[in-house]
């Protein structure tokens, strides 16, 4: 599966680079004069802004997210944790889940 590289970026220009005036906000990829790749619109309207801004800065940050749950699993797959905190293989597992379910890897 493939997906737009981050850094995703949140905006109120819609894919034409025009002001959105319904109180939407786009997650955007790259941006290349002006153009920009839409990842995804955030509906809105102008009484809920707070919840529309909450929920495009959880999906900007995911390629982050996706990058740090990556790295910590693979620090983590090669230490050796015998004898430690068991907790520790139950978290890994979790996040080897989600980054399977990030990566469309899941049924």
């Amino acid at each position: 599966m493939s997906y737009t590289p981050g850094p995703w970026k949140i905006s109120d220009l819609n894919w034409r680079n025009e002001k959105d005036t319904y109180g939407n906000l786009y997650v955007n990829g790259w941006c290349d004069e002006g153009t920009c790749t839409a990842v995804c619109c955030v509906s809105g309207n102008k009484t809920s802004a707070k919840g529309t801004a909450s929920n495009a800065c959880l999906i900007a940050a995911v390629p982050d997210l996706l990058e740090a749950c990556i790295e910590v699993v693979r620090v983590f797959d090669v230490a050796e944790f015998t004898g430690k905190a068991n907790w520790i293989g139950a978290e890994i597992d979790k996040m080897k889940a989600a980054i399977a379910k990030a990566k469309g890897e899941m049924p």
